[in-house]
């Protein structure tokens, strides 16, 4: 590929595979996800994101290439740790400009999906198209786990408020490991509602067991279960961390206005401590702010 940064970004060069044909034939099997079986309503990166975007939720939920396409999706951006996930061809091509070295192929593969397809006569018509109907079959829990499934939450369940003026904490470990300082610094985030809740946590990843990269040119985007993803990176000059959420900005050491932060500085204080004989030791910092959420 000529451009690969860029052509990481589109779907269609990564959609054929064995993973991804297999995933979207399991969502074939009767009463996996809906009852009865989904069913190919469109296929391909492009027809999956049209039907979405014309037709709505309900249609996705019964189409077994959206949850390959966003299953592979969400594999391709944790691989290359980027910012957005990869989307079809025609859409990045239309936000970047960019023109793919292979776009004359998506037409032949991938013919635009019949949007006059009919769902089958036992599919009840829901009263919000964004609302799937289907009801799980409890059956098949017993069946495999040998015991009644649990109750599901009460819909008519109060779930717990939150002001819209309530302060939010986002804790981060900060960490320094021996090596180059363009790709030294990692972080473990969490953020936590007004109440407490957990809203958003760093997943556990084995190839970056302390946290993800947050270096010059390696931003770490982390993305709340609520809200706008907060872009994380690590400063070596001045020592500090910058943030910014959407028009938001400010750094670890800031502790007056919008945002308020601490930070208790490294352990050692001194930074890591790198070629001993008996293995290098890490340094650890961590930084705690307090934003409006």
């Amino acid at each position: 590929m000529p451009n690969p940064s860029a052509e990481k970004n589109i779907l269609e060069n990564f959609y054929e595979n064995r993973a991804t044909i297999l995933y979207h034939e399991t969502y074939h099997f009767d009463s996996t996800v809906v009852q009865p079986n989904t069913r190919d309503y469109a296929n391909g990166p492009q027809s999956i994101w049209d039907q979405a975007k014309l037709k709505g939720a309900y249609w996705s939920y019964v189409t077994p290439d959206s949850y390959g396409c966003a299953a592979l999706s969400i594999y391709i951006q944790e691989w290359f740790r980027s910012v957005f996930p990869p989307v079809p061809r025609k859409v990045y091509q239309a936000q970047s400009g960019f023109i793919s070295s292979s776009s004359t192929t998506e037409a032949d593969l991938y013919p635009p999906v019949n949007f006059s397809t009919v769902l089958p006569a036992s599919f009840v018509a829901p009263s919000n198209p964004d609302i799937p109907n289907a009801t799980p079959d409890a059956s098949l829990w017993t069946e495999f786990r040998g015991t009644s499934p649990p109750e599901a939450p009460s819909s008519t369940a109060t779930a717990t408020q939150v002001s819209a003026t309530s302060t939010c904490k986002i804790h981060v470990d900060e960490y320094e490991l021996c090596g180059a300082e363009s790709s030294d610094l990692f972080a473990n985030v969490s953020m936590a509602n007004g109440n407490g809740d957990t809203i958003g946590e760093t997943a556990i990843n084995y190839t970056y067991p302390l946290g993800m990269p947050i270096n010059v040119g390696d931003t770490y985007s982390f993305q709340p279960r609520l809200g706008l993803a907060i872009m994380i990176t690590g400063e070596h000059e001045g020592d500090y961390i910058q943030f910014t959420q959407g028009d938001l900005s400010w750094t670890s050491n800031t502790t007056t206005g919008v945002v308020s932060c601490t930070d208790g500085g490294w352990e050692p204080k001194d930074g890591p401590v790198c070629g001993r004989e008996y293995g290098d030791t890490d340094a650890k910092k961590q930084i705690d702010c307090w934003v409006r959420c």
